[in-house]
């Protein structure tokens, strides 16, 4: 269940709000439920109020960052979610595009092995809080298939970064704790703030 949920956006989404816990605006897409008409939606409107972009399209189920694409303004949205939709055959998710910094962080089970002895911890074990490293003009980080990931696109988050590590390492202890998660998993974040 946990898998499928996590691996799940709209959804995860969804159950993030009702822990409290801050997540861009969205609304899904698929053909099914007609065109998309950013203009008319109420659903859209709902969601998105004033807001004219730039947004984030996605497959709402998919990994690796693929087939993540942004439309600068409602206009363009039609035309990208269809892209989407036509290379995944799967439900869009559109959401606000946040121009902060984007991040990750892992996390286990309160339980490590370090130098030949279990430690238990009281919280479940965050660590390797890493910065994505953007390029000028790059707007989102691309996928392995579009581009390589390599350790000058990542930085370890240091002493200069103590309240966005210590921030990051307490959401992802959260969200374990929260979703009742038995395995490793990364949370991924973008910030609102540049």
């Amino acid at each position: 269940l946990n898998a499928t949920l996590l691996d799940n956006k709209d959804t995860f989404k969804h159950c993030l709000q009702g822990l409290g816990i801050r997540t861009p605006p969205f609304v899904t897409w698929h053909p099914a439920q007609g065109p998309l008409r950013p203009e008319s939606d109420q659903r859209f409107k709902a969601a998105f109020g004033a807001y004219q972009g730039p947004f984030v399209v996605k497959p709402v189920s998919g990994r690796a960052s693929r087939h993540v694409h942004l439309a600068d303004t409602p206009a363009g949205l039609p035309q990208v979610a269809g892209h989407v939709y036509d290379v995944t055959c799967n439900t869009v998710l559109i959401e606000r595009y946040l121009p902060g910094p984007e991040y990750c962080v892992a996390v286990a089970g309160p339980i490590s092995y370090v130098h030949g002895a279990l430690i238990h911890h009281n919280a479940p074990w965050a660590f390797s809080a890493l910065e994505r490293v953007f390029e000028p003009g790059e707007l989102i980080y691309t996928s392995l298939d579009q581009r390589p990931i390599t350790l000058d696109r990542l930085r370890l988050l240091g002493d200069g970064d103590q309240a966005v590590k210590r921030e990051l390492l307490q959401l992802a202890q959260t969200i374990y704790r929260e979703f009742g998660l038995q395995s490793i998993v990364r949370v991924d974040l973008r910030s609102d703030n540049a």
